[in-house]
């Protein structure tokens, strides 16, 4: 079985406590980068951030995944869960969808908490996330910081095999560059971020506040990295 690391999405919350200034300059999506926010609106913050509305452009440009939609079409595999969402594009990750065996037995599968419950919830069975992704892989996406502060950063996840981690940069257009092969992802603002495995690619765990990022406001990039060699 191919493992895999599920990015579903992350919430972007700005705690009075630790309001910034807003300084003169507004960031700024670098000039460079040729990708665009899907649906043509960057996606807000504080707020949810969903992975699966990764910015439009492609691989090595919005993406990169060393297994994507086009590879699983190839293997003759497809249909992957989420085929539905963004149907027709091949040029992106593996997008798959919760609980689509209740749309169709046999395929796909269920998806739970750990205390057993449904995941998302019994009202909200079907959210979109990547699937199938390795350490190689990242994903962008345009978002809008409405004000100038430091933000704490909750999400779910799904964890098969220890250990897990990741990491979220921001690039502003301030020119601060954490790693110089690769210069668009700007800022490692979280660090590398472990996570212990929930057992189970379907089995989910909430992790709150796993993350603190000091944001400028603005429009500006945001990357999301699966760093350990182990997946989720």
């Amino acid at each position: 079985m191919m493992r895999r690391f599920c990015l579903p999405s992350a919430w972007l919350a700005l705690p009075a406590a630790v309001l910034c200034s807003v300084s003169g300059a507004r960031a700024a999506v670098p000039a460079e980068y040729t990708g665009t926010p899907y649906m043509g609106t960057a996606q807000q913050i504080p707020g949810r951030v969903d992975l699966a509305d990764l910015d439009e452009g492609g691989l090595d440009v919005a993406f990169y995944a060393d297994h994507r939609r086009e590879n699983a079409v190839a293997e003759g595999y497809s249909p992957i869960s989420g085929d539905d969402y963004r149907a027709g594009n091949l040029d992106l990750p593996n997008i798959c969808k919760t609980n689509r065996a209740l749309e169709v037995p046999g395929e796909g599968s269920e998806d739970f908490w750990e205390d057993g419950s449904r995941y998302p919830s019994e009202d909200d069975l079907h959210w979109y996330y990547m699937g199938f992704a390795h350490s190689v892989d990242w994903v962008r996406v345009t978002v809008n910081v409405q004000q100038a502060g430091t933000y704490n950063v909750s999400s779910n996840w799904a964890c098969a095999n220890n250990p897990c981690g990741l990491s979220i940069w921001f690039n502003d257009g301030s020119g601060v560059v954490d790693n110089p092969d690769r210069p668009l992802d700007g800022e490692n603002k979280t660090g590398t971020v472990t996570i212990d495995a929930t057992n189970d690619y379907h089995i989910w765990r909430a992790y709150p506040n796993f993350a603190q990022v000091e944001l400028s406001a603005g429009e500006q990039l945001m990357t999301f990295h699966v760093e350990v060699a182990d997946h989720l």
